[in-house]
């Protein structure tokens, strides 16, 4: 082999290992062309963290208050990620969310979209925009948000619950299913389910959302008498008080709201309202005067005559009927008189 015929192929060995160094060696063509997810900024970060996991491809996670997103490659295959980011995996993908020290994970299997909480807070650990398939383990003080608001609750008096198999089996439907030995529950909208184990239950996802139903104090009722405007029904934590003819509305914490007159108004924490206006309409001063013909009119209202009274109008009497007119009979003919013939004498022989 000649000497230009070796630095020929040297040549093109060192540009197949450079080509070789820049491309990426584990999928081709390359399937991060970006995930779907909400665009906002989310809020920013909590005190509460999680570990992501990616198992695979494609994965992408987004930091709280952070507009973008950005994908875990093979070479960095785990992020920290507070309360307010965002985990989206793609079709096939698989990611993993656990919290370090806290019996609780999340297994993420295809298309999902998952917000992370802050449990610390009150919230739900997980909050589910989409999901596919997920397999959930729960600590004792998680809780984990589905698809429309329907929340997933373990055993209080087990160190660890699950796991929960849950699955999107139709566009409005999912399937929640318990494969552990321990209790599970799920409060949706105005009712709560207890899964005892190897049960299931599907959820109907809603326009509406499904998110369990606030059971708040019952409502009070308030009557301002010196108004004369109507009760004010009062819920949560807010007050009303008559002030100077109208109501001074105020809530504290928590907030609440007021219905006066069929408007809902209502009051966050530390919020004021004041309203006028509710008092019933009074009467004019003419209705309240008594009615009397012989008060004299005033001098320069004109003087209308009395009006004369219409004269009842007599009934008509009724018409006697007709009575009907006998036709004449005709005349009886005289009758003649009968005719005698004579008497013949009797012939003798």
């Amino acid at each position: 082999m000649s000497t230009d015929s070796r630095l020929c192929y040297r040549a093109l060995f060192a540009a197949a290992a450079i080509a070789a160094a820049s491309c990426s060696t584990q999928r081709w063509p390359r399937p991060m062309g970006g995930l779907k997810g909400g665009a906002a900024a989310g809020p920013a970060g909590g005190a509460d963290e999680v570990q992501v996991l990616r198992h695979g491809d494609p994965v992408e996670v987004r930091q709280a208050g952070s507009l973008g997103s950005y994908p875990l490659r093979f070479y960095h295959k785990q992020e920290r990620l507070r309360s307010g980011g965002l985990v989206l995996v793609g079709a096939g993908g698989k990611a993993e969310i656990v919290w370090p020290g806290i019996a609780s994970g999340a297994l993420l299997l295809g298309e999902a979209v998952v917000r992370i909480g802050e449990p610390s807070n009150g919230e739900p650990a997980l909050s589910f925009d989409t999901l596919e398939s997920a397999r959930l383990v729960l600590a004792p003080e998680h809780s984990m948000a589905l698809i429309g608001g329907a929340v997933l609750s373990g055993d209080p008096n087990e160190e660890q619950s699950g796991p929960f198999l849950v699955e999107k089996i139709a566009s409005d439907l999912m399937r929640v299913r318990n494969q552990s030995r321990g209790l599970g529950r799920v409060a949706y909208r105005d009712e709560e389910f207890d899964l005892q184990p190897g049960e299931l239950v599907d959820l109907a996802i809603l326009g509406a959302g499904s998110t369990p139903a606030a059971h708040d104090e019952q409502p009070r009722v308030v009557e301002l008498a010196e108004l004369g405007g109507g009760p004010i029904v009062l819920k949560g934590q807010a007050d009303a008080r008559a002030s100077d003819g109208a109501v001074e509305l105020s809530a504290g914490g928590g907030g609440g709201s007021a219905i006066a007159r069929g408007v809902e108004i209502k009051l966050a924490d530390g919020a004021r309202a004041r309203l006028t206006g509710l008092s019933r309409t009074p009467s004019s001063p003419a209705a309240n005067q008594p009615n009397n013909a012989s008060a004299p009119a005033p001098a320069s209202a004109p003087v209308a005559p009395p009006a004369s009274q219409p004269q009842p109008v007599p009934e008509p009497q009724p018409v006697p009927e007709p009575q009907p007119v006998l036709e004449p009979q005709p005349a009886s003919q005289p009758q003649s008189a009968p005719q005698t013939q004579p008497a013949v004498p009797p012939q003798t022989p």
